[in-house]
């Protein structure tokens, strides 16, 4: 008995992990139906007689809601749950694939397809990234971001040649109605775990506690007005301590010592909370709303912004238009195909070692884009001029093993290692709702193919956008460093998290998860403890 109650113990302890596997499960089959659109793409356009950007838009949107949904999808969440969510939205996703097998027209597969498969899988995609992104606010965020994300790689390798099959042995509408009941079977099991594993197991955010069903909770920090941590608290004590924040912070080093501490140290070497800060001891974080409208007057954000746009159109247009592609230039749609499978593979292998290798980076995990973007314009020269298959195998290995699979796992990243744990709550919905117009709107390509045949003129505009992301990711820490000294935090984030793995060789509690305990008494404003953890 004892060992079967340390079995729980430690599955409850480790539960963030199997979120991740689950996710990863889920995520094989979402994005395999997804990224392999270019094999439907296809069948599409031969039965329905339907124009290349048409066609296109049937299969970007679902792609792009499943990060457009952001911002509504914070709401969703906070009211019913995670796994409410998840399972009402594995529901409508499935039904929709199902039900696209029985359309008699284009314009139906826009609701069926499009809408219905793309809202049910946006939304569990979402549930899925708030709770990986809740178990792990900092600490593994990156390693755990990219092992979930390489599902979607793996889809990709192994559902277009199956797709390819299943087409050419039973037709598309067959096809649909398998992969949709896969979807729904594969599903359940999946978002069932999409819980803690007890209500009082909480995600690895210090200071949030979700119920039975995943919703948050407010912050420990009530715990400590309310006196359910402190019942020693005298009350005009707790009444009297907005005087001075100094004085708060003695009122609870006297009553609530423990929760002064952040490792262990006793209370006298805490950090000093500064006179200037804004935020009052016991006062609530402000609405996600205000600190989302607070977040979109950074520059540094719309910096940021456009050029998670641009790689959301250049990534759209290897997901849906890259077999049109292969075979507007001399090849077969089974060679599209394998291209396909081959980008999938290479982004499964860049995904998992950018997971392990981020942690050892001499340089911060955000300018890794920047070297993606670098090798994006070199890929885009080299598609003017190959022709050959095996070069073209070469191109779509790089392709997935550094282009998609960087921009995928650092755009993800970039809120709580390029902003920093106190921002990326609101920079989070922000970027990804700007990575789903990208990829929503990556269908324009085909006005190429639709107006001369070729995708020439599109190639050389990408060429064109990948210039201007290199400068605008360069451009937003330089403005930070210069005009907002207060958000430029990466390095030091980097150096901090690289300090620990140096001296203990292994991974730490990382910066964030500091300040996360100190934010239970001091809001939100972690540059009043910059100081102090950065000597850590």
């Amino acid at each position: 008995m004892e060992t079967y109650s340390d079995l729980l113990k430690a599955l409850a302890s480790n539960w963030g992990w199997m979120v991740v596997m689950m996710s990863w499960i889920l995520f094989i089959v979402i994005f395999g139906i997804m990224y392999s659109y270019g094999i439907l793409f296809v069948e599409f356009q031969a039965e329905f007689e339907s124009s290349a950007t048409l066609t296109g838009w049937a299969g970007s949107i679902p792609i792009g809601l499943t990060v457009l949904l952001a911002p509504p999808m914070n709401v969703i969440i906070d009211r019913f749950g995670y796994r409410p969510v998840a399972v009402m939205s594995l529901v409508i996703a499935s039904t929709g694939v199902v039900a696209t097998s029985f359309v008699p027209n284009m314009l139906l597969v826009y609701v069926t397809y499009s809408l219905m498969f793309g809202c049910g899988s946006g939304a569990i995609s979402l549930v899925v990234m708030s709770l990986v992104v809740h178990y792990f606010p900092s600490k593994n965020c990156v390693r755990a971001l990219a092992f979930t994300l390489s599902g979607t790689s793996i889809g990709m390798l192994s559902f277009a040649p199956f797709l390819r099959l299943l087409i050419d042995r039973f037709g598309w509408r067959t096809t649909l109605r398998i992969i949709g009941s896969l979807y729904f079977i594969l599903g359940i099991p999946c978002v069932a775990s999409f819980v803690p594993s007890s209500p009082d197991i909480a995600p690895s955010v210090k200071g949030q506690q979700t119920d039975g069903d995943g919703r948050r909770m407010k912050d420990i920090q009530t715990s400590v007005e309310t006196h359910d941590d402190c019942p020693n608290q005298d009350s005009s004590t707790h009444n009297n301590a907005g005087d001075s924040t100094d004085e708060k912070h003695g009122v609870v080093e006297k009553y609530c010592p423990e929760k002064v501490s952040l490792d262990g140290e006793k209370p006298k070497d805490r950090p000093v909370i500064s006179s200037s800060s804004q935020h009052s001891l016991y006062e609530e974080d402000t609405s996600l709303m205000h600190r989302l409208r607070q977040a979109m007057t950074y520059p540094e954000l719309s910096f940021i912004s456009v050029a998670v746009i641009i790689n959301g159109l250049a990534d759209c247009f290897y997901y849906v238009n890259m077999v049109s592609y292969m075979v507007s230039v001399g090849f077969t749609e089974t060679d599209g195909a394998r291209i396909l499978s081959v980008i999938g593979a290479s982004t499964a292998v860049g995904k998992i070692t950018l997971s392990f290798v981020s942690e050892w980076l001499p340089f911060p995990v955000y300018y890794v884009m920047l070297i993606a973007s670098v090798v994006s314009c070199v890929v885009m020269c080299c598609f003017l001029v190959i022709k050959n298959l095996a070069l073209m195998f070469c191109l779509a290995a790089v392709i997935g093993g550094v282009m998609i699979s960087t921009t995928a796992v650092v755009t993800y990243s970039i809120p709580s290692t390029f902003f920093g744990p106190e921002r990326s709550q609101q920079t989070w919905p922000v970027i990804l709702f700007c990575n789903g117009v990208g990829l929503m709107c990556g269908s324009l390509v085909g006005q190429s193919i639709d107006r001369t045949g070729s995708y020439r003129s599109t190639i050389w505009t990408f060429i064109g956008l990948y210039i201007v992301v290199c400068l605008l990711l360069i451009a937003a820490p330089l403005y930070q460093r210069t005009f907002a000294p207060k958000r430029y935090v990466v390095q030091e984030l980097h150096r901090v998290k690289h300090l620990d793995i140096k001296k203990k060789g292994v991974e730490q509690e990382d910066t964030s998860e500091k300040f996360a305990d100190i934010s239970k008494f001091s809001g939100t404003n972690y540059e009043v403890v910059y100081e102090r953890v950065s000597t850590v």
